[in-house]
């Protein structure tokens, strides 16, 4: 019986050896691989291991978030810039509006006065288109602030010359 016993010990002993934990880790290794691994260090250096990986990992998700942060700041800082210039725009537009009533508000008939104020009136509806296609790209966001602000000044140097030559009629 005695020998029997010491069979089983050797057959199970044997079986545990037989079988080693290449990487020592005690998921795999079975119970006397694991032992080792635990003796030897390797599962606490697994351990540091993944815990550099979460360490890395929150480090991205640190960055990322600040990153995050700035380009919100960004657009709101954009959005609020665009904000004044479609203001001004619109500041335009109303001027256009009262340059175009007085436009036909001109009552000099004479056939040289009739022709300018045909001419301008043109002029106007060219300036006021370009003033609508400002606008509408600035409402789909097509236009950066610095190129919406190079846009308002053409037109508002073009309105410029035409109340100049509103006057001169």
């Amino acid at each position: 019986m005695k020998f029997r016993l010491f069979l089983a010990l050797v057959a199970f002993l044997s079986g545990c050896a037989s079988s080693p934990n290449m990487n020592n880790d005690p998921r795999s290794g079975g119970l006397l691989g694991g032992v080792s691994g635990l003796m030897q260090g390797d599962y606490d250096a697994r351990v540091k291991q993944r815990q550099n990986s979460v360490d890395r990992l929150n480090q991205t998700k640190a960055l990322l978030s600040q990153e995050t942060s700035e380009i919100e700041q960004q657009k709101l800082s954009k959005s609020s810039d665009l904000n004044i210039i479609r203001n001004q725009v619109d500041a335009l537009d109303k001027d256009i509006g009262v340059l175009s009533v007085k436009i036909a508000a001109t009552n000099k008939t004479s056939k040289a006065n009739e022709l300018k104020k045909q001419r301008l009136m043109a002029k106007k509806n060219v300036l006021q288109k370009h003033l609508w296609e400002i606008q509408d790209a600035m409402d789909k966001q097509q236009l950066t602030v610095k190129d919406a602000e190079v846009k308002r000044e053409r037109l508002q140097d073009e309105y410029k010359k035409l109340a100049k030559l509103m006057s001169n009629l």
